[in-house]
């Protein structure tokens, strides 16, 4: 059976709903529906580098860079307002247009799930969050 775009969109929504996908810019072009919900500010179209920040540091990060040094490599986006940090890494594409990110939101208190406006019952079955935090 071969999927749609469109059904492969609702799939990386249910698995990673903190993920987002940039384009050869690193603009912003989807954003999962917890990552919309905590972070409602984060738009699509705008520059991701400036309005998070990636540890590992990268100045003057370009698409190109970020496949050949983060690729499969563990990486942090960091938002200060509201506060929030997504754990994961950068996976190209197919079509090589653009970069997804697939991370899970860093909490190290249950409480800052309720901070955000996170239940357990929200996440997805295979995000061990929740567990780690009991």
């Amino acid at each position: 059976m071969t999927r749609t775009s469109a059904e492969w969109a609702d799939l990386m929504d249910r698995l990673m709903p903190f993920h987002l996908r940039v384009d050869r810019m690193l603009r912003v072009t989807h954003r999962g529906p917890l990552l919309k919900r905590v972070a409602p500010d984060l738009q699509e179209g705008e520059a991701l580098l400036e309005r998070m920040e990636m540890q590992p540091a990268m100045p003057n990060a370009t698409f190109a860079g970020v496949v050949e040094q983060l690729a499969g490599r563990l990486t942090i986006l960091r938002m200060q307002e509201p506060f929030i940090q997504i754990r994961g890494c950068f996976v190209e594409m197919p079509g090589k247009e653009e970069l997804l990110f697939a991370g899970s939101l860093w909490v190290t208190e249950l409480e800052a799930l309720t901070e955000l406006g996170i239940a357990g019952s929200m996440l997805p079955p295979n995000e061990p969050l929740v567990y780690l935090l009991m």
